[in-house]
């Protein structure tokens, strides 16, 4: 069934039971895979993610969209209030709001797109609800909606953790620099 939407409203969908509040951090990420079930009408024109922050701080937030291995496009984001959006678009869409991202449309329109949303971010911090999130495919006949022809199904949600960074300890430094001056000292005498 279509339904005809203003971007403005909110739309709450659950994709994903095993998902859960994830924060994210500069360093981390997040990945979201999907797969289109059949080829789309053939003037689908927008590629809509969107997500709801419990709790944010600000910074930067990248969303890089891939088919497979291959880069399609990134949309940079600065975070402003409590939902994220991302849209990808052809380039003959009237969808302009929130500055969509213009891609090439080929492996969605015909159904292959092995698709990934990696998100990062640069600085700060941003709790994702993902269960609160959707993937929307739209026929964008307006400049902020259009008639919703998918919501896609979310194939996994992956989050990779900020690596640690170790930061050596005063007593280990001093050691070391010890243990040095000792060997060195030795070694002329």
């Amino acid at each position: 069934m279509k339904t005809t939407i203003g971007l403005l409203m909110l739309i709450l969908s659950s994709f994903n039971a095993n998902a859960a509040i994830i924060t994210l951090t500069p360093g981390a990420a997040l990945e979201v895979s999907f797969e289109l079930s059949a080829p789309p009408p053939s003037d689908t024109n927008l590629l809509s993610f969107w997500f709801f922050n419990t709790s944010f701080k600000q910074g930067l937030l990248t969303f890089e969209l891939y088919d497979g291995s291959q880069l399609l496009g990134t949309d940079v984001n600065t975070i402003q209030g409590s939902n994220q959006l991302s849209s990808f678009t052809t380039s003959g869409s009237p969808y302009n709001f929130s500055n969509p991202q213009i891609i090439d449309f080929s492996s969605i329109l015909n159904g292959t797109i092995d698709g990934l949303f990696r998100i990062t971010l640069t600085e700060g911090y941003r709790e994702i609800d993902t269960n609160i999130s959707s993937l929307e495919l739209i026929i964008a006949d307006v400049g902020n909606g259009g008639t919703i022809y998918e919501f896609l199904s979310f194939t996994n949600v992956n989050f990779i953790e900020a690596p640690l960074t170790k930061v050596a300890e005063p007593t280990s430094i001093l050691l070391f620099i010890s243990s040095m001056f000792l060997l060195f000292s030795r070694r002329k005498v």
